[in-house]
């Protein structure tokens, strides 16, 4: 694959924008120092703010219905000290779409579609030219920085892309101990990817436009990096402040995170380097060419962000916002299954059983106390049954979660419920499976789990509100060939239950060399020391990986 600056021309009206700008450059670069240090940062620069955008409008769009008010993840960009810190808001925001969004009828086909080219590693219609721009840019990443973790398994997608994308400006940036071929040699790898980023992206269907004040006249200037279609009026917006439109009707403020100067059209992101003293972050003009010491930077004053938003972020098994419909994969909404997945074959191989078989007891307590892998257990044999569709007894596989804390290796974190009542459950069913309404979506929810094929899974189901109603209410409700799993530390009358106790040594073994592998200390997890933990934490897997790590 060759990279080609002009496949994607650059109308001089538009010259200012941050892409438009950034691509300039780059064909400046080309021309005057190809296969240069230089040039090599350029491209960087272009995949960088390729990145914050795509973060910063799907963050407008979650704040947006979530009430508007500042997100953790607008805090913590406006701290960020590394382009890593932004690919891990993206990822976290594509994650977090509530059912709400989905049924916003002007945005939601485009959000579905954005969402999906970032994330979606099968069944895709450019998987083949996408392979071709990420292998190589992995390959460059991990060479830089061996065990970063830059082959990530099957998947392919723009946010592995951006990831690589990071992985090689924290390795490169700022260190010049390179020799003239490396530079050359890698360009075009760096310059192949990021156009095809910029090229194929939905974010540019959409105008992304900014407000803007010049000789006393406010009008809306495009971002999108091509020539505009149509004039936007900037009606409802606040100068200096940024929306995305999609078709002139879905309008989501991006908050103070994007600014454009209003004397020299330059558009600046935020860059972190947060001060308390002032309640000032610094933005950064990647489009500019800097040959000055600071310039192209600015600190700009975010009084609002000076105080840590209440707002919890989401749990990390929440389920996906839509329903995976890939080819040689059952619908599923999964999250990913967990990394380091210990398999316990006592516990596995009787629900494994119960779940295939769609005539026994149709609602199934996966019951145990907390971090003893209730969760991981149900996930990993989910996620067997959608990879195996030949052999699956379900024709969906649908995923809620009620969780309030993440148990993390830093500590119990609390996170927001993703599903906390029945309605809930009726709404996200609806939105699932295509029926936005509410009234409808009951109504949806009953006649599938009475007569389709379905696996429903309520994870955490003890911070359900009114767990013992809903627990009636599935039970009375659900009729074979569908099946309801809850996880949980409780117990119900009449309930099939699956108990999830601490692990057998064997297994301990296998959890504590892969935790202190993780932690770089595998030498030190001799048979004596996994023994001595074992015995200590009466086999319990989260305390377990709290000693180990």
């Amino acid at each position: 694959m060759t990279a080609d600056v002009d496949a994607a021309p650059v109308s001089e009206d538009d010259d200012w924008t941050p892409i438009a700008k950034t691509v300039a450059r780059l064909k400046r670069s080309q021309s005057e120092v190809p296969g240069s240090m230089q040039h090599f940062a350029v491209v960087l620069h272009l995949g960088e703010v390729v990145t914050k955008l795509h973060a910063l409008v799907l963050l407008g769009i979650l704040e947006r219905f979530e009430g508007g008010a500042i997100s953790p993840l607008s805090f913590e960009l406006a701290r960020a000290s590394s382009a890593g810190t932004w690919i891990g808001a993206l990822r976290e925001v594509v994650g977090r779409v509530q059912p709400k969004m989905l049924a916003d009828e002007d945005g939601k086909a485009w959000f579905a579609e954005l969402r999906a080219w970032l994330s979606r590693p099968r069944g895709r219609p450019d998987a083949e030219v996408l392979d071709a721009v990420l292998q190589p840019l992995a390959e460059l990443a991990a060479l830089l920085n061996p065990g970063a973790g830059s082959g990530r398994g099957e998947l392919r997608t723009p946010l592995d892309l951006m990831q690589s994308f990071v992985e090689v400006r924290n390795k490169t940036t700022g260190h010049h101990a390179y020799g003239a071929e490396f530079w050359s040699s890698n360009v075009g790898t760096l310059t192949d990817a990021a156009l095809w980023m910029r090229a194929t992206s939905p974010l540019w269907k959409a105008s992304l436009v900014l407000p803007i004040t010049r000789d006393g006249k406010k009008f809306a200037r495009v971002l999108r990096g091509t020539e505009p279609s149509q004039t936007i009026e900037a009606v409802g917006m606040t100068s200096g402040g940024a929306a995305c439109v999609y078709e002139s009707t879905f309008v989501t403020s991006l908050g103070e995170l994007i600014h454009v100067d209003a004397g020299t059209n330059l558009t600046f992101i935020a860059n972190g380097s947060w001060r308390d003293s002032d309640s000032t972050a610094e933005f950064l003009s990647h489009s500019l060419e800097a040959t000055a010491p600071a310039e192209g930077s600015r600190r700009r004053e975010l009084s609002a962000f000076a105080i840590r938003p209440a707002t919890q972020r989401s749990s990390e098994t929440e389920g996906e916002d839509a329903l995976a419909l890939d080819p040689g994969v059952v619908a599923n909404n999964l999250p990913p299954p967990a990394t380091s997945y210990v398999h316990r074959p006592s516990l596995e191989e009787p629900l494994r059983t119960n779940l295939r078989d769609t005539k026994r007891r149709h609602l199934i307590n996966v019951r145990g106390t907390g971090g003893f892998g209730k969760t991981s257990l149900i996930l990993q044999l989910c996620h067997e049954l959608v990879s195996n569709p030949d052999e699956c007894p379900y024709d969906a596989v649908v995923w809620m979660s009620a969780r309030d804390i993440d148990l993390m290796l830093t500590g119990p974190t609390p996170v927001r419920r993703g599903q906390e009542s029945l309605e809930d459950v009726w709404r996200r069913f609806g939105v699932l499976f295509g029926e936005g309404d509410d009234a409808n979506s009951r109504e949806l929810f009953e006649m599938s789990m009475r007569a389709d094929s379905i696996l429903l899974v309520l994870d955490n189901f003890e911070t359900f509100d009114e767990q013992q109603r809903a627990h009636e209410y599935l039970d009375q409700l659900v009729e074979p060939p569908a099946k309801v799993v809850i996880t949980s530390r409780h117990e119900f009358s009449g309930e099939n239950a699956v108990e999830v106790k601490g692990m057998a040594q064997e297994e301990a073994d296998q959890l504590l060399i892969q935790s202190a592998r993780d932690a770089g200390i595998e030498p030190l997890m001799t048979p004596a020391i996994r023994s001595k933990i074992f015995d200590r934490c009466q086999g319990h897997p989260y305390a377990m990986k709290l000693v180990a790590s």
